[in-house]
């Protein structure tokens, strides 16, 4: 509990800034804090998921519940409610997803789809891009810090592409990822591009389950 509003913003930074996910030293894949401010009635809940057991799906899934929850609980008139009468009863659970996933990875078909990809991304003989750097080449070991780029599209030029991806009989979507290859095969000089993007990996049975199902796709574009 503290005593403010500001308190309370700075104890959830410093929460962000001192304590990480470290699966491999023990940490639970999920974290919550509650923060109670006194001069106020207000509430800061924080939580925190490792991305091994999240995605964005599982976000949308879980804020809607805890509603449902608070909604229930705050007119009860006790501050409590019955989770069993409050959500629907789900048939699956993750591990049946994960079961599957294992069954799929040892059956007879597997074989089929591993050479398909081996052949379709030509194994061993795509290279890394050449793409020109202002900083030098990359660090000798990986760390994944960056940052992000935000570009903002006018409105009349998303209307265009909107236009350009309806006579394509195509998504927005696939309309920027053929653009992002042509920047990427321009600056390279490479003809073949290689794109990870991801799926979203559910199907109806685990509309409503939280846990990581994300697929990453590798898509593989000749650029002439």
């Amino acid at each position: 509990s503290v005593a403010t509003e500001s308190e309370a913003h700075a104890c959830v930074d410093d929460e962000l800034r001192a304590h990480q996910l470290d699966l491999l030293g023990g940490d639970a894949v999920f974290r919550c804090v509650i923060v109670c401010v006194a001069s106020t009635t207000d509430v800061l809940v924080l939580i925190r998921v490792h991305h091994i057991a999240f995605d964005g799906t599982s976000a949308r899934i879980m804020l809607r519940e805890l509603r449902q929850l608070y909604d229930a609980a705050a007119c009860s008139g006790r501050g409590t409610c019955d989770i069993s009468t409050c959500l629907p009863e789900l048939n699956w659970q993750y591990c049946d997803f994960a079961r599957q996933q294992h069954a799929f990875l040892l059956g007879e078909g597997i074989e089929e789809h591993t050479r398909y990809w081996r052949q379709h991304l030509r194994e061993g003989s795509l290279e890394v891009l050449n793409l020109p750097v202002d900083h030098g080449p990359g660090p000798a070991k990986l760390t994944y810090r960056g940052q992000s780029v935000v570009c903002v599209v006018r409105p009349e030029m998303a209307a265009s592409l909107a236009t350009l991806a309806a006579e394509l009989r195509c998504t927005l979507v696939q309309v920027f990822l053929a653009l992002w290859c042509l920047l990427l095969a321009r600056h390279s000089g490479d003809e073949e591009i290689v794109v990870g993007i991801t799926s979203r990996g559910r199907d109806a049975a685990f509309h409503d389950i939280v846990g990581y199902f994300v697929n990453i796709l590798p898509l593989k574009f000749a650029v002439s």
